[in-house]
């Protein structure tokens, strides 16, 4: 198997043996769960953290604002079937040449009755600029636009494309997992809203990262908590990025940005009855602050298995229709 040429970098690559040194001990040793309050779990955690910081900093963001998942494709079907029952806005625009992923949840979007626009691109791969502020309507929720082709290389305009897309009070998905650590990529300064750029694909200088880091078993996802005039559901499944067991749930949650957010984003909670007491008590603890503040929130009842609805990923579909509520 050694004498062949591959071509698939794009797909993915070898693993560097600097990585597999480094991931070793977490493997062998340092096998704890994060979650856990003892030594070894703490040392997990704050490993998680520093490569959670790293990863943010790749695209000059807050830890806080990025949501790990199995791979860029769940980001997209998270994103984008997220806005299936949008009020009042059901308009997508997105380009003839973007990934697989994004094309065939456009198609199921089609059948939910969105209206999906397909750009075409010039010679030199580019959209026309011009015909994307002529497709925006009022009825338009999202301009999805990939930063750098995964077949061709072809480098969008993606900041004069978010430019053009707020202006119109449009969203800017953009499917970045080919451009990270090829091209410079600021998220604030690029003014994109949603954006998929990590996954077990990436790799720059050697390196191969994997996103989706593993909180063991209570996992939680947030959205919009920095950013709660953007977004409009919050999710809370799980004690774990709030301190685990600890007596203060929102040490690591700025929830005080809800109570002062005009749009009062929706906080969605999982309820049920197979938590554990762990779970119950922190569901009392959330709901208790959230009824005292008079602050709005909806439940979500599982009907899965007890290890399913302990992960936000059986609640995900029914919590992403809400996103953009």
């Amino acid at each position: 198997m050694n004498d062949f040429i591959y071509l698939d970098y794009n797909a993915t690559t070898p693993v560097d043996q600097r990585v597999v040194d480094t991931m070793l001990p977490f493997f062998n040793s340092l096998y704890a769960n994060a979650g856990s309050s003892h030594l070894f779990g703490l040392t997990v955690k704050e490993a998680i953290d520093e490569a959670g910081e790293k990863i943010a900093e790749l695209i000059t963001a807050d830890p806080k604002e990025i949501i790990y998942t199995s791979g860029a494709t769940e980001v997209v079907n998270l994103a984008l079937k997220g806005i299936e029952k949008a009020n009042g806005k059901n308009h997508i625009i997105t380009v003839k040449t973007e990934h697989k992923a994004v094309l065939d949840t456009c198609i199921y979007l089609e059948k939910q009755g969105f209206l999906v626009t397909y750009l075409d691109v010039g010679k030199d791969g580019l959209i026309d600029l011009d015909e994307l502020k002529n497709v925006i309507t009022d009825k338009t929720l999202l301009v999805c636009v990939m930063f750098v082709n995964n077949e061709t290389g072809v480098i969008q305009p993606i900041k004069e494309i978010a430019e053009i897309a707020h202006d119109k009070n449009c969203l800017v998905f953009c499917d970045a997992t080919q451009a990270v650590g090829k091209v410079p990529v600021n998220v604030k300064d690029l003014g994109i809203d949603l954006m998929p750029y990590i996954e077990k694909k990436y790799k720059t200088n050697g390196r191969k990262a994997i996103a989706g880091l593993s909180r063991g078993s209570y996992q939680a996802m947030l959205i919009g908590v920095n950013h709660p005039e953007v977004f409009s559901a919050i999710g809370s499944f799980s004690p774990v990025i709030y301190g685990g067991t600890e007596t203060q749930p929102f040490k690591e949650f700025p929830i005080g940005n809800l109570l002062k957010s005009k749009k009062r984003p929706l906080f969605f909670i999982g309820v049920g009855d197979k938590e554990d007491a762990r779970f119950l008590d922190f569901n009392k603890t959330i709901i208790s602050y959230l009824d005292e503040n008079n602050y709005p929130y909806s439940e979500y009842r599982s009907a899965q298995t007890y290890h399913e609805w302990l992960t936000w990923r059986r609640c995900l579909h029914e919590f992403a229709q809400k996103i953009f509520k």
